[in-house]
């Protein structure tokens, strides 16, 4: 690790005098570090200058003397008591496997920053409880128990104006000066809910529709309607078919079984092209003259 062999982040020198120290890894459960950084508040020299500070605890090793060598000891720890009233004072620490290589640094924020290389993880510990059965670990049970069922929200009465207020409020506005209300997508204005009209109605209002003209493109079928987009395009499905190609791609026309439901205009004819009916009258006028 580079900064091993040269300098800190604060710009001073890393000490390394205790590297190869072996140090032990110990997990312990959140409350009892809330405990001990509450007993170290407690005690004005420790928390003003970084001395040690007040016993919260001893450490006991058991170790088994019939036991082959390597074997581990039995760790245990008893908190003291004043210092730890409200949590478990009996922990059993057990030890892990295949602990990653690491190092253990510290600050000293009190000698402006200096920065140390306390050892080198040798041992890795969890750290529970010795009996669940114990009064002071059930009674913090039943606190972190009712904490955690806290409503944090609050249902507040209004007073009369204010109810009033928040009932009146107007709605807003879109951009084509119709109210409506705000959409989850990004802001955006959705018109209000359009009324559906029974499908006989509506056939017959596209009937008219197509009097006028022979295609339509399906915003313009919308917009004359003003009926919901999916029931809109459902009626037209059975009463009209869609164009994916050709001059009129993208538009709508009546089905020709239905040409003559509502007697829709007459498909445009190219300029100079006369039907049977022209030519008909065409040549009696001839004759006539």
């Amino acid at each position: 690790m580079p900064i091993l062999r040269g300098e800190s982040s604060g710009g001073g020198r890393l000490d390394v005098k205790r590297a190869d120290r072996s140090v032990w890894l110990v997990k312990v459960p959140t409350f009892v570090k809330k405990a001990w950084d509450a007993a170290v508040e407690k005690d004005p020299v420790a928390s003003q200058t970084g001395a040690a500070g007040p016993t919260i605890g001893t450490l006991c090793l058991t170790f088994d003397p019939t036991a082959q060598a390597g074997t581990l000891p039995h760790a245990t720890m008893h908190l003291n008591p004043a210092e730890n009233s409200s949590i478990p004072t009996d922990y059993d620490l057990t030890f892990q496997a295949d602990v990653p290589a690491m190092h253990v640094f510290s600050r000293d924020d009190y000698a402006a920053g200096k920065m140390a290389v306390e050892g080198k993880v040798e041992y890795k510990l969890d750290v529970k409880p010795i009996s669940m059965n114990d009064e002071a670990y059930n009674n913090l049970s039943r606190r972190r128990i009712v904490e955690a069922n806290k409503k944090t929200r609050v249902v507040q009465t209004l007073s009369d104006r204010k109810a009033r207020l928040a009932t009146m409020r107007p709605l807003p506005v879109t951009s084509n000066g119709s109210k409506g209300f705000l959409s989850g997508r990004g802001g955006q204005r959705t018109e209000e809910r359009r009324a559906r009209m029974e499908k006989e109605a509506l056939q017959d209002k596209i009937f008219k529709l197509f009097e006028k003209q022979s295609y339509w493109t399906f915003k313009q079928l919308l917009a004359e309607t003003n009926q919901p987009a999916v029931w809109l395009k459902e009626v037209l499905m059975d009463v009209c078919r869609f164009h994916k190609r050709g001059p009129n791609a993208d538009k709508w026309e009546v089905k020709p079984e239905y040409k003559h439901a509502g007697n829709p205009a007459p498909e445009a004819k190219p300029f100079g092209e006369v039907g049977e009916e022209e030519q008909g009258a065409a040549k009696k006028v001839k004759l006539e003259h």
